[in-house]
Formats: structure tokens, sequence, C-alpha cells
């Protein structure tokens, strides 16, 4: 073991590369679970509002009713709005955000701005369950695959970008007290940055960014001081 740490110089760019491939690995499999269980969810609450007719530029049927509700917290969710007795909504009443439905316009409300669209563009059209239903499976089927491989290649880049950059920020001291070059302190640095990472998952610490630096440099020295010995002893 020891002639890998001293000698091996590729093998912290493998475990660097193994190890965000874990971590790209882990939220995206956690992605593709938290689709698979609340997309059954969505729809079932997008139905709610069906069916929804399209005629002429505005919505014909439901005709004189009014459905609301609200999902989240107030600082975390938002509202959804569908009142078809009236053809517009006054924008400066729309408080909370989330989506309005009046007979003629959509409004997207967010914490900066109001967004509106009318039903003009929209074809004659009646948005029922089994239209909903075919659109949900198209989107898991189709557009998933490019989800999920957006999401991997995300956090791949994330975790080895983080590596890279604690390394970088721990470079200098470390070469200040053991003259090495930044490639030696990449290859022990990733050691002691999956080893602490892997202690704050099993354990559920929740570490901030400067405690988790102090951990690292602490594990960095004693690695590196573990690896002076061996030198030394040879």
């Amino acid at each position: 073991m020891k002639e890998i740490l001293l000698d091996k110089k590729w093998i912290g760019a493998a475990a660097l590369v193994v190890f965000s491939l874990l971590v790209a690995g882990f939220f995206t499999n956690f992605g593709v679970k938290f689709v698979k269980q609340y997309a059954p969810v969505v729809e079932q609450e997008v139905d709610s509002f069906l069916p929804v007719t399209i005629a002429n530029g505005e919505i014909v049927a439901p005709q004189d009713t009014l459905i609301s509700k609200t999902y989240g917290s107030e600082a975390n969710g938002g509202k959804v709005v569908l009142d078809t007795r009236v053809d517009e909504f006054e924008t400066s009443a729309l408080k909370d955000k989330g989506l309005y439905i009046s007979r003629k316009y959509a409004y997207i409300v967010s914490d900066n701005k109001t967004e509106i669209r009318d039903f003009k563009s929209f074809p004659n059209i009646t948005l029922d369950e089994e239209v909903v239903h075919e659109f949900f499976k198209i989107a898991q089927d189709k557009a998933g695959g490019y989800i999920f491989s957006g999401i991997f290649a995300f956090f791949f880049v994330f975790a080895a970008f983080a590596i890279g950059l604690y390394s970088l920020v721990m470079y200098w001291p470390l070469k200040m007290i053991y003259h090495h070059g930044f490639a030696y302190t990449l290859r022990i640095n990733t050691f002691a940055y999956i080893a602490v990472t892997a202690l704050t998952m099993l354990f559920g610490f929740n570490l901030s960014i400067i405690v988790t630096f102090v951990i690292l440099f602490g594990a960095n020295c004693g690695v590196f001081e573990s690896l002076k010995q061996l030198k030394e002893s040879k």
C-alpha cells in the first residue's frame, strides 16, 4: 500500500474519477427514485383540474368554476388557481407565487415578476386525464434520459471541481511545510477527502466548508507525516 501512495502518480487521478462517478451515480439514482415516487402524485394533482377545453383562444369548459390549491410552505411553495368565472386577473392582486388561470390568460407569478400568456396560440383541444397521462409518459421516456444524463454530468464535474479546489487552496500551506508539488498534494488530498466524505455521510454529519477544510488539512498533515516517516525508513 505504501508503494502505491508513494510512487503511483496516477492513483490520485484514478481515485478522483472513481469518487466523482460514485457521487454522480448517487445523486442521479436519487433523482430517478424521486421522479418515480412523485410523478404519479403530480399527475394526480393535475388530473384534479381536468378536463379543460380550450376553443377559440379561451377556456370554454369547465364554466364558472373555481379550483384553488396551495402546495408547500409560504416560502418554498406556491398556488395553482383555475378560475373560469373571469376573463382575466388583476395582476396587482396576485400576491402569492404560483400559476393562475382565467378564461383567457395564464399568469405565472414568481418572486421577481409576473408572466402573462394568452390562449390565442393554443389549438382547440380538450385536456383530459388520458392526454395528461400520455404527456407524462412521453416526458419520462424521452426527456428523462437527457435530464438524468445532465444530472450525472453536473455532479461528476461538481465533485471533481470540489476536490480540485480544496487541493488548490491546501497546496500552498502544505507546500511550505512539506515541499511537495501540486500533483502529490492532489493525490493525498483525494484520499483524505474521500475518507472524510465517507465518514460524513455514514454518520450523518452536517459539516460546514470551514470545518471540512480544517479536518481535511489535519488529515493531509497526518498522511504527509506518515509518508515522510515511510520514506525515511526506506
